[in-house]
């Protein structure tokens, strides 16, 4: 674990505290909210992958994508 120093804390917990970002009624997002409308995309070996958030009411893809069927993943709680 790394220490910070005053100024960076304060950028990283505007992020995490924001609830168009990371903070959910339920905890911290593992993906920002904000990648809900703006996913995010990448290419690699030839296919292009896009990360997004699940909606409130799940999609049957976005269940089986996410097995907690939302946006908050075990790990990041754990």
């Amino acid at each position: 674990m790394a220490l910070v120093n005053p100024g960076r804390l304060r950028r990283i917990l505007s992020k995490m505290l924001d609830e168009n970002e990371f903070l959910s009624p339920y905890g911290i997002r593992s993906i920002s909210k904000f990648h809900e409308q703006h996913p995010y995309v990448f290419h690699a070996g030839g296919q292009e992958y896009a990360w997004t958030t699940c909606p409130q009411s799940p999609t049957p893809a976005c269940s089986a994508a996410t097995p907690t069927g939302g946006p908050i993943w075990m790990p990041v709680n754990a």
